[in-house]
């Protein structure tokens, strides 16, 4: 592994081929409350509404659960 590889993982928390880190994720999340339709920031992300739709769905079971 070159460094550059080193760097990357240590970085980000998902496998070498995720979409999003985390982070990207949370700004899909957050634009989906903003009220905006889930296909066009889907679509503007280059991902399927299908996957963001599930990515949206365990965001926000993650914020309902009770602490």
């Amino acid at each position: 592994m070159n460094a550059s590889a080193k760097s990357r993982s240590a970085n980000s928390r998902g496998h070498r081929n995720a979409p999003l880190t985390p982070e990207g994720r949370l700004r899909l999340c957050l634009r989906i409350d903003a009220g905006r339709p889930i296909a066009h920031i889907a679509a503007e992300a280059g991902l399927s509404r299908r996957c963001l739709a599930k990515w949206y769905a365990r965001w926000r079971a993650r914020r309902e659960r009770p602490a």
